[in-house]
C-alpha cells in the first residue's frame, strides 16, 4: 500500500499559491537563525516530558547538554543534536500520528515567540516589500510549516517522517544537507527569480543554500560559517542579549577573536 505522506511533505503544491513570475524571494534557515532554539529539540524536549524515553536516555541528553554548555564548541553541540535525533528517530515508530500531532502544536504554542529581533524584523520588511518568504530547515516538516507560517511564511521545507496506515514507518527524508537542491526546486516551480535574493544561515550547512542568492547573510554565524563569510565578503549579522551588531565587510576581525 501507497505511503500515507498527507500533512508531512518537502512543500505542498495543492496549498501554494503560485508567485508572479520573476518575483524576488528571501530564504531562511530556521533554527539558531529565526527560532533562538532547535524546533527538533524542542520537540524531542517534549517528549521526553511527557516519558516516551527511558530514564537512561534522558540522562544521556542531559549529560551532553550539560557537556555543550559548558564546552560551547561546534563539535559538543553536534554530538548533542545527532544522539537527540537518534534517539527520538528509534522511538517513531512506536508513538502514534496523534500522539505526535499534538506535540506539535504544544511545540509551536510553547515558543511562537521565541525569535530573533534581527531576522523577525528583517523577514517583515521584505515581506511588506513583496518577497515570496521561504523557510528550509533540518527540523520536522509539520514543526517548520507550523511555526513558520504563523510568522507570514509562504513556503516551508522541513524533515519528512513517512507515515502509512496512521503510523511512522521509520523512514525518513532529510534536508539540512540538500538545502540548496530544494530551494533551486521551488525557484523553479514558483518561477522566481534571483535577482534581488537575500539568503540567512548559521552555520556552515547552509553556505551551498546561500551561495545561490545576491545577498547572503551570516547571522550568528558557527565557525565555519564565519570563515566562509569573512573570506566571501558576505555579511555578518550578531544579535546578543537585545543588541544586533553588524561586523563590517572590511574590519579585519579574526574568528579566534569573535569565537574566544
Amino acid at each position: 500500500m501507497a505511503p500515507d505522506n498527507s500533512g508531512c511533505r518537502r512543500f505542498d503544491d495543492t496549498k501554494m499559491t503560485v508567485a508572479p513570475k520573476k518575483q524576488k524571494f528571501a530564504v531562511f534557515d530556521v533554527d539558531g537563525t529565526f527560532f533562538r532554539s532547535g524546533l527538533y529539540r524542542e520537540l524531542v524536549r517534549e517528549f521526553m516530558q511527557r516519558d516516551e524515553f527511558e530514564r537512561a536516555e534522558r540522562e544521556t541528553i542531559k549529560d551532553l547538554e550539560l557537556h555543550w554548555r559548558r564546552d560551547r564548541s561546534d563539535e559538543a553541540f553536534n554530538q548533542l543534536d545527532l544522539a537527540m535525533l537518534k534517539m527520538f528517530e528509534e522511538k517513531l515508530p512506536r508513538i502514534s500520528v496523534e500522539s505526535y500531532e499534538e506535540v506539535v502544536h504544544t511545540v509551536v504554542e510553547n515558543h511562537a515567540n521565541n525569535v530573533f529581533s534581527y531576522t523577525y524584523n528583517l523577514a517583515k520588511q521584505l515581506k511588506a516589500d513583496g518577497y515570496t518568504l521561504i523557510a528550509i530547515s533540518g527540523s520536522q516538516a509539520e514543526l517548520v510549516e507550523r511555526f513558520m507560517k504563523s510568522h507570514g511564511f509562504d513556503i516551508c521545507v522541513g524533515l519528512v517522517h513517512e507515515r502509512s496506515e496512521g503510523v511512522f514507518t521509520g523512514r525518513s527524508e532529510r534536508v539540512y544537507d540538500k538545502k540548496h537542491t530544494f530551494l533551486e526546486d521551488i525557484v523553479e516551480r514558483q518561477q522566481l527569480t534571483y535577482e534581488g535574493s537575500v539568503g540567512v544561515g548559521d552555520s556552515v550547512g547552509d553556505i551551498k543554500m546561500m551561495s545561490l542568492v545576491n545577498r547572503p547573510i551570516a547571522f550568528n554565524p558557527d565557525r565555519n560559517l564565519m570563515k566562509h563569510a569573512q573570506k566571501h565578503n558576505w555579511e555578518v549579522i550578531v544579535e546578543r542579549k537585545g543588541c544586533i551588531y553588524r561586523i563590517p565587510r572590511e574590519a579585519t576581525v579574526s574568528v579566534e577573536d569573535v569565537y574566544a
